[in-house]
């Protein structure tokens, strides 16, 4: 049998299957490619020190100085908070032990829709926590800013 685990842009799907069953799917017509999910697969862009310098940059044009921005301190932070997608909730414990394993801090989580983990991680630990089985994507927290502190 097959089921599927989750939905990808645009127009694939995450499917845990076994092998006759991924040997069926990969003969119908509708299936464009049949193969693993990478771990790389499941590091967003937004994890890269170059985004943190992208981030600077925007900052800058905007007048601010990094000092003032909470969300990056000097030039790049090696420690950053993320977000962690699961598969399924049933993922969520081996994924916050992964987590603690690879000395993350500031650990949280919920079971809302397939789970997820919230955490400050070293950005070099975050390849190793994507080879966990349960982990479907792994992106950057945002930081919410109220921006109408005026409003009635």
């Amino acid at each position: 049998g097959a089921s599927i685990l989750g939905y990808v842009n645009y127009n694939a799907f995450v499917v845990r299957a076994d092998g006759p069953s991924i040997e069926r799917a990969n003969h119908l017509g509708s299936v464009r490619w049949v193969g693993m999910f990478e771990p790389a697969y499941k590091l967003s862009p937004r994890l890269s020190s170059e985004f943190d310098q992208l981030l600077q940059k925007m900052d800058a044009m905007k007048g601010i100085s990094s000092a003032a921005m909470p969300r990056i301190k000097g030039n790049v932070e090696q420690n950053i908070d993320v977000q962690v997608l699961a598969f399924e909730p049933s993922q969520l414990n081996g994924i916050m032990s992964k987590v603690s394993m690879l000395g993350g801090s500031d650990i949280a989580w919920s079971h809302n829709s397939s789970g997820m983990v919230r955490a400050k991680m070293d950005r070099n630990t975050l390849a190793q926590l994507a080879r966990e089985p349960g982990v479907m994507w792994i992106d950057r927290q945002d930081k919410y800013e109220v921006y109408n502190d005026i409003a009635k």
